[in-house]
């Protein structure tokens, strides 16, 4: 892009600033900057009909807009779509939150250590997603912090704490389950799940080899 681009496309900025001054009515960007609630989430809620939205001329072509009260209520009110802000837990109020969680699945704990993976074991474990678009934001989430691995033993073990953990997609997961009060964004899996007796068996050989 030239100079003359670049000024053209400023002078557009500008303009449709401008024409939103004093408006309730923000671009998807600024929503989530001041709302904490993610790009992906605010288009999810305007497909869905959560929330009105408009398409307005911008620097590239139309933009989306939305009520930035609307959308700041909507978090506000809801504590599935909690703010990032307000999600962001301390080590040991999340250690406190999965011990009431699994206390409630009434199943008996085979092994539990709190750990920080390395990016090495964390590509291993999420092995099947090697070349896909989301597979690098994954392998930095993992690896951000410290977290807690562990092996659950009972009866329906697999489908019982599925159930806690709540569905991939945090706005499809069941209010009380764990990633439908407190996740929102897909990749940032804040909890994860064995799927099947094979998948257990290999997460299982993986975090806890010597069991």
């Amino acid at each position: 892009m030239d100079w003359e681009d670049r000024l053209d496309d400023w002078e557009l900025q500008l303009e449709l600033n401008a024409q939103l001054e004093g408006s309730d009515w923000v671009t998807l960007e600024r929503a989530a900057a001041e709302t904490g609630v993610s790009r992906a989430a605010l288009r999810t809620w305007y497909r869905t009909g959560h929330i009105p939205s408009r398409l307005v001329d911008g620097p590239h072509g139309p933009q989306r807009l939305v009520p930035l009260t609307m959308v700041a209520g909507r978090a506000e009110a809801s504590p599935r779509l909690r703010r990032t802000a307000e999600r962001r837990l301390g080590d040991e109020a999340q250690l406190e939150l999965l011990r009431h969680r699994v206390d409630q699945l009434e199943l008996r704990l085979a092994a539990l250590e709190r750990r920080t993976l390395t990016r090495e074991l964390a590509a291993r474990h999420y092995a099947e997603h090697t070349g896909k678009p989301f597979f690098d934001g994954l392998i930095d989430f993992i690896t951000s912090g410290p977290l807690v691995s562990m092996v659950l033993e009972g009866e329906q073990a697999i489908a019982a704490a599925r159930q806690v953990i709540g569905a991939t997609d945090p706005l499809q997961a069941a209010p009380g389950s764990i990633r439908g009060d407190y996740a929102l964004e897909v990749g940032e899996n804040m909890v994860h799940g064995s799927d099947s007796p094979d998948s257990a068996e290999r997460e299982i050989e993986l975090f806890f080899p010597d069991l």
